[in-house]
């Protein structure tokens, strides 16, 4: 045989590291099969340890099949772990032997045929039939075979597993870029929005801004035409005052007809403008909200009078009564011929 031989001595470090990455209840197997060893027996001179005991002494460690009537059946799958587990960790350490549980829930110890040496591999080791040769009874063979095809199955798994994982990989990376490709486009399309809409903007304030700007001078020019017209108003007021009499001369009633001179704003005619209203021969054909004149007859009269505002005399002014109103600042003027 090829390799180191397995003493109690490494199957209990074997136990204290197996201790630290185990599974619990493989841990308490191997611990339980351990404990049937005497101090300094080889253990390829054990004799098959009875499972019966194997399973009261797991009993007392807390550790129980989930079927009692199945006990046996229970036993052999958490042996059968035990060895996967078993091969995991010894294959990690790179020892060219194997240990294992056998049916008879031995130790039993597998070796590899001695290899020239190569530089690692991160690849997991691979067996061959080929390459192996087996200290086992030949009822253990077969088992040996089918935890060798269960570990290439696992392999394969793993090999399918990092396949996909990879492909997923490649896919959220495409769509990653994708997605910033799309951002990058989509702000690139918003800062060119927001520049056209700065520039639009700008234009706009610059348009308000003219606007403002000719609506003050037009407003500077409208104030100055204004502060002209009321200066010229003032003046014509002076002068109005001086020949009618309305609300601005003060009087605030009638005077003589021949109270103020002739004129040229009222054509020669004395007291055209102000004093009192003066009937003139029109009739104001004047409509309610329902749409008739509920038989009332409106008279209109012309001119102004002692309260009428000065911005309200005119000739073409009128205003109507009824025809039988009657009040001080409402009259008539009568005409006739030169004598």
């Amino acid at each position: 045989m090829a390799g180191k031989n397995f003493s109690l001595k490494d199957i209990q470090l074997l136990a204290d590291h197996f201790s630290q990455v185990g599974n619990k209840d493989t841990l308490a197997l191997f611990q339980t099969i351990l404990s049937f060893y005497s101090p300094g027996e080889r253990p390829a001179d054990k004799e098959p340890i009875d499972p019966q005991k194997l399973l009261e002494t797991l009993k007392e460690s807390g550790v129980t099949p989930d079927d009692p009537e199945h006990r046996l059946s229970w036993l052999n799958s958490l042996r059968e772990k035990l060895n996967r587990e078993l091969f995991d960790i010894i294959s990690i350490q790179k020892n060219p032997a194997e240990l294992i549980v056998g049916s008879n829930y031995t130790f039993t110890q597998v070796l590899e045929n001695p290899q020239p040496k190569t530089e690692a591999t991160p690849t997991a080791r691979k067996f061959k039939e080929s390459e192996i040769t087996f200290n086992l009874p030949d009822e253990l063979k077969l088992e040996f075979e089918q935890q060798l095809e269960r570990l290439k199955e696992r392999q394969e798994q793993i090999n399918a597993q990092m396949q996909e994982i990879l492909a997923k990989e490649k896919e959220l990376e495409e769509a990653f870029n994708k997605e910033t490709q799309e951002v990058a486009e989509q702000t690139k399309t918003l800062l060119e929005e927001q520049k056209r809409l700065r520039n639009k903007e700008r234009v706009l304030l610059e348009r308000e801004t003219d606007e403002l700007k000719r609506m003050n001078d037009e407003l500077k020019e409208f104030k100055n035409s204004l502060e002209v017209e009321q200066i010229e108003k003032d003046m014509a007021l002076d002068e109005v005052v001086e020949f009618c009499n309305i609300e601005e001369s003060g009087i605030l009633d009638t005077l003589p007809v021949d109270h103020f001179p002739e004129n040229e704003y009222s054509g020669g005619i004395r007291d055209l403008f102000g004093n009192v209203f003066e009937w003139v021969q029109d009739t104001h054909d004047k409509k309610f909200t329902n749409g008739s004149s509920n038989g009332l007859e409106y008279k209109v009269a012309r001119g102004g009078s002692y309260i009428t505002h000065f911005k309200h005399i005119a000739s073409w002014r009128r205003i109507s009564f009824l025809k039988s109103y009657c009040t001080s600042f409402l009259g008539f003027r009568t005409v006739c011929d030169d004598i």
